[in-house]
Protein backbone atom coordinates (compact mmCIF):
# COMPACT_ATOMS: atom_id res chain seq x y z
CA UNK A 1 0.00 0.00 0.00
CA UNK A 2 1.33 3.47 -0.75
CA UNK A 3 -0.65 5.94 1.19
CA UNK A 4 1.95 9.13 -0.77
CA UNK A 5 -0.63 12.00 -1.19
CA UNK A 6 1.63 14.79 -3.60
CA UNK A 7 -0.59 16.90 -5.41
CA UNK A 8 -0.68 16.73 -9.16
CA UNK A 9 2.20 14.11 -9.46
CA UNK A 10 2.17 11.36 -11.28
CA UNK A 11 3.06 7.98 -8.90
CA UNK A 12 5.98 6.65 -9.74
CA UNK A 13 6.49 3.02 -11.28
CA UNK A 14 6.65 1.75 -8.00
CA UNK A 15 4.61 -1.26 -6.44
CA UNK A 16 1.74 -0.17 -4.32
CA UNK A 17 -0.80 -1.95 -2.94
CA UNK A 18 -4.46 -2.36 -1.42
CA UNK A 19 -4.06 -5.53 0.11
CA UNK A 20 -2.51 -6.20 3.77
CA UNK A 21 -5.49 -4.32 5.47
CA UNK A 22 -8.93 -3.88 5.42
CA UNK A 23 -9.73 -0.50 3.80
CA UNK A 24 -8.17 0.01 -0.12
CA UNK A 25 -5.40 3.00 -0.34
CA UNK A 26 -5.75 5.68 -2.53
CA UNK A 27 -3.20 5.06 -5.08
CA UNK A 28 -3.96 4.58 -8.63
CA UNK A 29 -1.89 2.20 -10.87
CA UNK A 30 -0.16 3.56 -13.96
CA UNK A 31 -1.49 3.33 -17.69
CA UNK A 32 -1.45 -0.41 -18.37
CA UNK A 33 0.19 -1.24 -15.84
CA UNK A 34 -0.76 -4.90 -13.99
CA UNK A 35 -1.19 -5.22 -10.13
CA UNK A 36 -1.43 -8.40 -9.23
CA UNK A 37 -1.87 -8.90 -5.11
CA UNK A 38 -2.30 -12.59 -3.68
CA UNK A 39 -2.17 -13.66 0.21
CA UNK A 40 -4.39 -15.45 2.30
CA UNK A 41 -6.48 -15.17 5.77
CA UNK A 42 -7.47 -17.60 8.90
CA UNK A 43 -10.45 -16.16 10.83
CA UNK A 44 -11.27 -17.68 14.53
CA UNK A 45 -14.13 -17.30 16.18
CA UNK A 46 -15.26 -18.78 20.02
CA UNK A 47 -18.89 -18.18 20.45
CA UNK A 48 -21.86 -19.98 22.84
CA UNK A 49 -19.85 -23.34 22.80
CA UNK A 50 -19.35 -23.20 19.33
CA UNK A 51 -15.82 -22.98 17.49
CA UNK A 52 -15.17 -21.72 13.75
CA UNK A 53 -12.28 -21.11 11.65
CA UNK A 54 -12.59 -20.10 8.01
CA UNK A 55 -9.70 -20.18 5.71
CA UNK A 56 -9.58 -18.31 2.57
CA UNK A 57 -6.69 -18.07 -0.55
CA UNK A 58 -5.34 -17.41 -2.11
CA UNK A 59 -7.18 -14.19 -2.40
CA UNK A 60 -6.42 -11.97 -5.71
CA UNK A 61 -6.96 -8.74 -6.86
CA UNK A 62 -5.95 -7.31 -9.96
CA UNK A 63 -5.34 -3.44 -10.69
CA UNK A 64 -4.72 -2.34 -14.33
CA UNK A 65 -4.29 1.05 -14.82
CA UNK A 66 -6.33 3.16 -17.68
CA UNK A 67 -5.42 6.76 -16.84
CA UNK A 68 -2.76 8.14 -15.62
CA UNK A 69 -3.22 8.79 -11.58
CA UNK A 70 -7.53 9.12 -12.55
CA UNK A 71 -8.88 5.54 -13.31
CA UNK A 72 -7.69 1.98 -12.79
CA UNK A 73 -9.98 -1.36 -13.31
CA UNK A 74 -10.21 -4.05 -10.64
CA UNK A 75 -11.20 -7.52 -10.28
CA UNK A 76 -11.06 -9.23 -6.85
CA UNK A 77 -11.41 -12.78 -5.94
CA UNK A 78 -11.17 -14.86 -2.59
CA UNK A 79 -10.14 -17.90 -3.66
CA UNK A 80 -11.41 -21.59 -1.85
CA UNK A 81 -13.13 -20.48 1.15
CA UNK A 82 -13.32 -23.24 3.69
CA UNK A 83 -15.11 -22.88 7.03
CA UNK A 84 -15.94 -25.38 9.37
CA UNK A 85 -18.07 -25.16 12.72
CA UNK A 86 -17.43 -27.51 15.26
CA UNK A 87 -19.70 -27.56 18.71
CA UNK A 88 -21.81 -29.49 21.01
CA UNK A 89 -24.10 -31.27 17.97
CA UNK A 90 -21.43 -32.08 15.69
CA UNK A 91 -18.84 -30.50 13.12
CA UNK A 92 -20.80 -28.28 10.30
CA UNK A 93 -18.72 -27.36 7.00
CA UNK A 94 -18.68 -25.07 3.82
CA UNK A 95 -16.36 -24.72 1.41
CA UNK A 96 -16.11 -23.91 -2.49
CA UNK A 97 -14.61 -21.34 -4.42
CA UNK A 98 -15.70 -17.49 -4.00
CA UNK A 99 -17.76 -15.27 -6.47
CA UNK A 100 -15.69 -12.64 -8.36
CA UNK A 101 -15.79 -9.10 -8.02
CA UNK A 102 -15.19 -6.40 -10.42
CA UNK A 103 -15.20 -3.01 -9.75
CA UNK A 104 -13.49 0.66 -10.58
CA UNK A 105 -11.03 2.85 -8.66
CA UNK A 106 -11.93 7.03 -9.54
CA UNK A 107 -9.61 9.61 -8.11
CA UNK A 108 -11.71 12.26 -7.31
CA UNK A 109 -9.63 14.86 -5.45
CA UNK A 110 -5.70 15.40 -4.49
CA UNK A 111 -4.71 16.41 -1.07
CA UNK A 112 -4.35 19.75 -0.62
CA UNK A 113 -3.45 21.12 3.25
CA UNK A 114 -6.19 19.21 5.28
CA UNK A 115 -8.34 18.12 2.47
CA UNK A 116 -7.03 14.46 2.17
CA UNK A 117 -7.02 12.58 -1.27
CA UNK A 118 -9.65 11.13 -2.40
CA UNK A 119 -10.77 8.42 -4.43
CA UNK A 120 -14.04 6.75 -4.82
CA UNK A 121 -13.90 2.37 -4.87
CA UNK A 122 -17.23 1.29 -6.78
CA UNK A 123 -17.26 -2.81 -6.97
CA UNK A 124 -19.78 -5.40 -7.00
CA UNK A 125 -19.83 -9.16 -6.60
CA UNK A 126 -21.45 -11.30 -8.99
CA UNK A 127 -22.54 -14.29 -7.90
CA UNK A 128 -20.21 -17.05 -9.74
CA UNK A 129 -19.03 -19.20 -6.53
CA UNK A 130 -20.10 -22.47 -5.28
CA UNK A 131 -23.34 -23.04 -3.99
CA UNK A 132 -22.04 -23.57 -0.34
CA UNK A 133 -20.23 -19.48 -0.49
CA UNK A 134 -21.76 -18.09 -2.99
CA UNK A 135 -24.40 -14.92 -2.97
CA UNK A 136 -25.70 -12.89 -4.68
CA UNK A 137 -25.13 -9.23 -7.23
CA UNK A 138 -23.38 -7.59 -3.94
CA UNK A 139 -22.54 -4.24 -4.76
CA UNK A 140 -19.86 -2.23 -2.50
CA UNK A 141 -19.63 1.57 -2.87
CA UNK A 142 -17.01 3.93 -0.92
CA UNK A 143 -14.23 6.72 -0.52
CA UNK A 144 -10.94 6.35 0.76
CA UNK A 145 -9.51 9.20 1.92
CA UNK A 146 -5.95 9.48 2.54
CA UNK A 147 -3.50 11.93 4.56
CA UNK A 148 0.23 12.28 3.88
CA UNK A 149 1.50 13.93 7.53
CA UNK A 150 5.15 14.16 6.36
CA UNK A 151 8.33 12.71 8.27
CA UNK A 152 6.77 8.60 7.05
CA UNK A 153 3.54 9.08 8.84
CA UNK A 154 0.65 8.92 6.90
CA UNK A 155 -3.51 8.29 7.62
CA UNK A 156 -6.12 6.69 5.67
CA UNK A 157 -9.36 6.28 6.31
CA UNK A 158 -12.10 4.39 4.16
CA UNK A 159 -16.07 5.18 4.80
CA UNK A 160 -19.32 3.86 2.63
CA UNK A 161 -21.78 0.84 2.41
CA UNK A 162 -22.19 -2.67 0.53
CA UNK A 163 -25.33 -4.60 0.15
CA UNK A 164 -24.00 -7.66 0.95
CA UNK A 165 -26.73 -10.70 0.71
CA UNK A 166 -27.16 -14.13 2.91
CA UNK A 167 -30.44 -16.39 3.31
CA UNK A 168 -32.33 -13.45 4.19
CA UNK A 169 -32.20 -11.78 1.11
CA UNK A 170 -30.12 -8.42 0.80
CA UNK A 171 -29.11 -5.59 3.55
CA UNK A 172 -27.66 -2.46 3.74
CA UNK A 173 -24.12 -2.55 5.46
CA UNK A 174 -21.85 0.61 6.09
CA UNK A 175 -18.29 0.23 6.28
CA UNK A 176 -15.62 2.28 7.94
CA UNK A 177 -12.07 1.89 8.84
CA UNK A 178 -9.14 3.99 9.74
CA UNK A 179 -5.20 3.48 9.62
CA UNK A 180 -2.19 5.00 10.66
CA UNK A 181 1.00 4.10 9.16
CA UNK A 182 4.82 5.06 9.41
CA UNK A 183 7.51 4.28 6.75
CA UNK A 184 10.61 3.20 9.10
CA UNK A 185 12.70 2.84 6.27
CA UNK A 186 12.25 3.59 2.52
CA UNK A 187 10.90 0.22 2.10
CA UNK A 188 8.88 -1.06 5.15
CA UNK A 189 5.78 0.49 6.54
CA UNK A 190 4.11 -0.68 9.73
CA UNK A 191 0.38 0.06 10.12
CA UNK A 192 -2.24 0.02 12.74
CA UNK A 193 -5.96 -0.03 12.25
CA UNK A 194 -9.29 0.03 13.46
CA UNK A 195 -12.55 -1.17 11.24
CA UNK A 196 -16.16 -1.76 11.49
CA UNK A 197 -19.38 -3.47 9.62
CA UNK A 198 -22.45 -2.22 11.05
CA UNK A 199 -25.76 -3.98 9.42
CA UNK A 200 -28.54 -1.36 9.15
CA UNK A 201 -32.35 -2.23 9.41
CA UNK A 202 -31.04 -5.42 11.19
CA UNK A 203 -30.78 -6.74 15.01
CA UNK A 204 -27.16 -7.52 14.47
CA UNK A 205 -24.57 -5.85 16.22
CA UNK A 206 -21.64 -4.02 14.48
CA UNK A 207 -18.48 -5.95 14.50
CA UNK A 208 -15.32 -4.00 15.68
CA UNK A 209 -11.94 -5.17 15.58
CA UNK A 210 -8.53 -3.86 14.83
CA UNK A 211 -5.27 -5.29 12.89
CA UNK A 212 -1.86 -4.46 13.09
CA UNK A 213 0.95 -5.41 9.87
CA UNK A 214 3.55 -4.47 7.92
CA UNK A 215 4.56 -4.01 4.33
CA UNK A 216 7.79 -5.06 3.45
CA UNK A 217 8.92 -3.97 -0.74
CA UNK A 218 11.93 -5.70 -2.02
CA UNK A 219 12.82 -3.58 -5.06
CA UNK A 220 10.34 -1.61 -7.10
CA UNK A 221 8.35 -4.65 -7.94
CA UNK A 222 7.31 -6.95 -5.29
CA UNK A 223 5.54 -6.16 -1.95
CA UNK A 224 5.01 -8.53 1.09
CA UNK A 225 2.38 -7.97 3.77
CA UNK A 226 1.38 -10.12 7.23
CA UNK A 227 -1.18 -8.95 9.71
CA UNK A 228 -2.62 -10.02 12.79
CA UNK A 229 -6.52 -8.99 14.02
CA UNK A 230 -8.19 -8.88 17.08
CA UNK A 231 -12.09 -8.76 17.62
CA UNK A 232 -13.26 -5.71 19.85
CA UNK A 233 -16.87 -7.24 20.64
CA UNK A 234 -18.82 -10.54 20.05
CA UNK A 235 -20.02 -9.93 16.38
CA UNK A 236 -16.79 -9.31 15.29
CA UNK A 237 -13.76 -12.73 14.38
CA UNK A 238 -11.80 -13.34 17.84
CA UNK A 239 -8.56 -13.27 15.57
CA UNK A 240 -7.45 -13.17 11.90
CA UNK A 241 -3.93 -13.42 10.75
CA UNK A 242 -2.93 -13.34 6.51
CA UNK A 243 -0.18 -12.56 4.67
CA UNK A 244 0.38 -12.06 0.90
CA UNK A 245 2.97 -11.42 -2.00
CA UNK A 246 2.15 -9.09 -4.99
CA UNK A 247 3.88 -7.98 -8.10
CA UNK A 248 3.43 -5.08 -10.19
CA UNK A 249 4.09 -6.06 -13.92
Amino acid sequence: MDLSTTPDVPPPAIISTDRGSFGDSTSIMPPFRLNLESGFTVAWRDRDGTDRQVINGPEILARVGLIEDILELRALWSGYVDSREDSASGRTTAEGFADVALGVKLKLLDQNGLLPRTVLVAQTYVGTGNADVTGDVDPTVKAALSWDLGSGWALLANAGAAWPSDADGHFTQGIGSILASWTVLEETTLFAEYYALFPIGRDDDAAHAVDFGIWQRIGPSIQLDARIGFGLNDAADDVLVGAGISFLF
